[in-house]
């Protein structure tokens, strides 16, 4: 299962999106259809603009200065959809509007303080719920790598996830990697993280090295004739 997206696979999207068929771009790419869609919305890609009638936009146009929610009730269409339209027109919500309608939500907030707050302590119950569903999630990336869900890890990247082999050799030193420290797999499979199959380098260079004596063992097996090449690959 891909996780992260590559540079590649963006502007591939951003090129074909909307121009090939969406079936195409998950067997392409992939990917879930949902996945895709997603990530073209993010890059500003999908289209909220469709099944747009010249009445919609003309109501759209005299009513859009009462709110988005207003619009969004008034046309039967999601917000996103609204919002997309009235960039395209440059509507704007008319200021005094704007002003009443904070003030009522703040009327409400103060005639029902308890709903109020049971709403944000229902909230704050469901993410903590989440945080525990997730913590120790494993996810597998394009490159190789296996990734685990850790909200506290010191070498988490931004979505939270940390590389399963940096996990174990952390916990193994009982310090966060470096930096410059390079963790290298012994029999070259990524996905295999057991402690005695990691090395840690201290730098990039150390790490460059153990794959150039990769290459001087080829060389070396070659003129024995342990291995041979064909076909485009090495053999025994």
């Amino acid at each position: 299962m891909n996780y992260l997206w590559k540079k590649e696979e963006i502007e591939w999207l951003k090129e074909n999106y909307g121009k090939v068929n969406i079936q195409e771009c998950v067997e392409i790419l992939n990917r879930s259809k949902h996945g895709i869609q997603v990530k073209a919305c993010r890059l500003g890609l999908r289209d909220y603009t469709k099944n747009w009638k010249d009445k919609d936009i003309e109501i759209l146009k005299e009513n859009y200065k009462k709110g988005v929610l207003y619009c969004s009730k008034l046309l039967g269409k999601t917000k996103s959809s609204i919002m997309c339209q009235a960039k395209k027109y440059n509507l704007k919500v008319d200021p005094i509007t704007k002003k009443e309608n904070y003030s009522k939500a703040a009327k409400l907030r103060m005639k029902n303080p308890k709903v109020y707050i049971s709403l944000r302590a229902g909230y704050k119950n469901y993410c903590k719920e989440r945080f525990k569903k997730l913590q120790g999630k494993h996810r597998y990336s394009s490159d190789g790598y296996t990734y685990i869900r850790d909200n506290t890890h010191p070498n988490r990247n931004s979505n939270n996830y940390v590389a399963e082999h940096m996990k174990v050799m952390s916990e193994h030193l009982k310090r966060s990697i470096k930096e410059n420290e390079i963790i290298h797999h012994i029999d070259l499979d990524k996905s295999n993280n057991k402690l005695n199959n990691l090395y840690l380098f201290k730098n990039k260079s150390e790490h460059n090295k153990s794959h150039w004596s990769i290459n001087y063992l080829t060389k070396e097996l070659l003129n024995k004739g342990a291995i041979r090449f064909k076909n485009g690959k090495y053999i025994i």
